[in-house]
């Protein structure tokens, strides 16, 4: 299997569409949007960065052959006192893909782009704290924690606890 990484070009649009919905509906509780919120809109906000393919919004994806796979964004901070941050968010692989190191080689290209933008000097992202898979990832990549928020996410009469994590360079 040859998997291929690239950022997501305005083609590639509606694939990105396609696979974040699915994202939402098959693991409704590691996204703070909903499946049914995101599915009323005409085009969701990522559709809108890559069809105009901004610099500092951007989405990076993972290929077999053809078929987008995995998704992963970046969104850098736009006040001048905090644009040398950037948020890393939707995360993620389908799961006929997963255990073959497609979500790590997804954000080591996400951080190879990011950290190429000049002055970027941060990575922040955030994630539930019970997804173990996603933190060993991102432990691999060199994130660190730096912030736990307890009832972060309510659905449904429960709650999750959310991690924050950064990266520097």
């Amino acid at each position: 299997m040859k998997i291929n990484y690239r950022k997501l070009l305005p083609g590639d649009s509606e694939a990105y569409r396609s696979i974040r919905l699915e994202s939402l509906e098959k693991f409704p509780a590691s996204f703070g949007a909903s499946a049914i919120e995101e599915a009323k809109l005409t085009k969701l906000r990522f559709q809108t960065f890559i069809e105009a393919q901004l610099p500092d919004k951007f989405m990076v994806g993972a290929f077999d052959n053809d078929e987008l796979i995995g998704i992963c964004g970046f969104i850098r901070e736009e006040q001048q006192r905090s644009n040398h941050r950037g948020i890393v968010i939707q995360m993620y692989v389908r799961p006929t893909h997963k255990g073959n190191k497609i979500g790590y080689k997804l954000l080591q290209t996400l951080i190879d782009f990011a950290f190429q933008l000049e002055g970027l000097e941060m990575l922040t992202l955030g994630l539930i704290a019970t997804n173990k898979p996603a933190l060993t990832v991102y432990e691999q990549l060199g994130f660190i924690e730096y912030g736990y928020l307890v009832n972060y996410y309510k659905e449904d009469g429960g709650y999750d606890n959310h991690l924050f994590m950064v990266l520097t360079r």
